[in-house]
């Protein structure tokens, strides 16, 4: 059976001694700059060093056979052509370079076109992908009346981050115009919601713009907001997933976070460090949230994307497509490299899906 390239990382850097130096002491400009940290980096994250000393260590020898079965050529492909190292720091980098690049040359990077979150919902529903129920669109907060809404709904900007501009509205029964926010864990009156949005929407930090929607509950707790699942997508194959537990707070320090392989096994911390929760449990919906994001990843043919999902009492539901995440997105300098042999082998599968179905412009030549 093929083995994933996250899933032999998980099990070959749990194997390491403890005398080795961290990975993660090692920044992205020493990789840059130093050969003797990429040679480094090479043999401590995935045993592709050049030479010789490439089976100096059994755990570098293990680690080789392990990506040979997972990939084949394209493993020999990597371990021959190490220079520059693939990274997905960079692929990221790279990316936000093109869709300026676009903008420069008065073109728009396509993937825009579903970056807006209602338009995401359209797309994901074209391909038989659920997403929250929709209950209206607003120019402004001030042009939405709560009380031709639902008695639960979810407001939230039709372009923002990091969950600003959120709310998850619960009606108090017997105090009209207040509600518990389940996002905060708090009763807010709709004066505060109001002027905490506009707020927001005043300084850009939300676009003006909002919507209603359903208000999703988590497997097994209708009291709670779900966590999300954000998938990371190469093309049409899923490779790791980071689990967020907002623990009903808007403080982002308080959140807690757990990273996963395709098949729901715990990375350990290779991320958010500080904020790691090995307790999390693993999605209720763990296979179709896999098998959706793999669908929409096909259908959208990018080298790179990532795909927010939430995992609820009614399945996977998803969320939003996100091309350049914001910070951080600084993984251990092993799986950095995981991630960017994953784009780069990507890029090239899309190219040769487009010559097999006749799609590029040279497959009839």
């Amino acid at each position: 059976m093929a083995v994933s390239w996250v899933d032999l990382g998980a099990r070959f850097f749990a194997g390491w001694r403890s005398d080795w130096p961290p990975v993660e002491s090692v920044t992205i400009n020493q990789r840059v700059k130093s050969v003797r940290t990429l040679r480094q980096l090479f043999a401590r994250g995935l045993g592709l060093r050049r030479g010789p000393a490439a089976m100096s260590r059994p755990q570098d020898d293990h680690a080789t056979r392990l990506i040979e079965a997972a990939l084949g050529d394209a493993a020999k492909v990597f371990r021959e052509l190490p220079d520059p190292p693939p990274g997905y720091e960079s692929e990221l980098r790279r990316i936000r370079r093109d869709s300026e690049l676009h903008a420069v040359s008065g073109s728009r990077h396509p993937y825009w076109s579903v970056n807006p979150k209602r338009a995401g919902y359209r797309f994901a529903a074209a391909h038989g992908v659920s997403h929250p129920e929709l209950f209206g669109s607003f120019d402004s907060i001030d042009d939405v009346t709560y009380s031709e809404l639902p008695d639960e709904f979810l407001l939230k900007p039709h372009n923002g981050s990091t969950n600003r501009g959120v709310f998850g509205l619960a009606g108090l029964e017997d105090d009209e115009g207040c509600f518990f926010d389940r996002l905060r864990g708090r009763v807010m009156p709709w004066s505060e919601v109001v002027a905490e949005y506009r707020a927001a929407a005043d300084e850009g930090l939300v676009s003006a713009g909002l919507g209603a929607e359903e208000l999703l509950r988590k497997p097994g707790d209708p009291e709670a907001i779900p966590d999300d699942f954000k998938i990371y997508c190469f093309f049409d194959r899923a490779v790791l997933g980071v689990q967020r537990d907002l623990r009903q707070t808007s403080d982002p320090s308080e959140w807690r976070f757990k990273l996963w392989s395709r098949d729901w096994v715990d990375l350990g911390p290779v991320n958010y460090r500080a904020r790691y929760d090995h307790d999390l449990a693993a999605p209720v919906h763990g296979k179709e949230l896999v098998e959706q994001a793999e669908r929409l990843g096909r259908a959208l043919a990018l080298p790179a994307v990532r795909i927010d999902f939430y995992d609820t009492d009614r399945g996977a539901v998803f969320g939003e497509f996100t091309l350049t995440p914001g910070t951080p997105e600084q993984f251990r300098a092993d799986i950095d490299r995981l991630l960017g042999c994953h784009a780069e082998l990507a890029r090239v599968r899309i190219e040769a899906d487009e010559v097999s179905s006749g799609r590029h412009p040279y497959a009839s030549g």
